[in-house]
């Protein structure tokens, strides 16, 4: 009788254990949990405030009017200072455009180049990291007293903003945490931090991003607010209507 109470305990182990492996969520599938703190899946408008800091000191303050579009169009427009207003850019899929008040035409930019401080034109117009990278597990880590599980994303293009990002998500909840920001032979550029949790159009939006350049003192620190639903004129996410202010 024993042996079989033994037995039936331990099949009933065996089959909790595959369903508990059957649901699992794999790599890919946590990063795309985790894309949703960090945008909607819908149309909004919002402002990004760039602050960029040499240790406690403030240096300057970029304002960007954003529209988005699911699943890969952004505009966004310069707002503040006023010398750089009539800057704008509209990225399509992963293709990037800027406009500026004294060239006729748009220009083709990178996700890679420098926009302002530490934060580079994708990370203000790229936000899927799902769409952009393969991910694989490296480790179970506690982050800030929070158990993660720390990812290495690879590009899936040369043409996405970093080669490869170490990433780390909150277990359960798959909020993300913390990334670094790596070169193609995996050194450090720069750190970030997620912050900030708001509801936002009944989700729960992450609307802080520190980025810390990891040789210096420099900072930027991205803040997210003023968040609408609307819906864009076609014209919003052409590139010939890119010198036009809409938002």
């Amino acid at each position: 009788m024993k042996t079989r109470h033994k037995t039936t305990f331990f099949i009933s182990l065996l089959l909790s254990m595959t369903s508990l492996s059957a649901h699992a969520l794999t790599p890919d599938q946590m990063v795309k949990k985790a894309d949703l703190y960090r945008s909607p899946e819908t149309s909004y408008a919002y402002l990004a405030i760039v602050t960029e800091f040499d240790d406690a000191t403030q240096l300057r303050e970029t304002k960007y009017a954003i529209a988005y579009q699911p699943a890969d169009k952004i505009r966004v427009e310069t707002k503040f200072p006023s010398r750089s207003v009539g800057r704008n850019m509209l990225m399509v899929g992963r293709d990037m455009w800027v406009q500026t008040p004294d060239v006729g035409r748009p220009t083709r930019i990178s996700f890679q180049q420098k926009l302002t401080g530490e934060v580079a034109n994708g990370d203000i117009a790229r936000t899927n990291f799902s769409a952009d990278y393969n991910a694989q597990f490296v480790s179970e880590e506690k982050v800030l007293s929070r158990k993660t599980k720390k990812l290495l994303l690879k590009a899936k293009s040369k043409d996405v903003t970093y080669a490869a990002i170490y990433y780390w998500i909150e277990i359960g909840t798959h909020k993300p945490v913390k990334a670094e920001f790596l070169t193609s032979d995996l050194k450090v550029m720069k750190r970030g931090f997620f912050k900030r949790p708001k509801k936002v159009f009944n989700t729960t939006l992450l609307t802080e991003l520190e980025l810390t350049d990891a040789l210096s003192s420099r900072r930027s620190v991205l803040t997210y607010k003023d968040f609408r639903k609307t819906k864009f004129k076609p014209s919003s996410f052409n590139k010939d209507a890119l010198r036009e202010n809409e938002l």
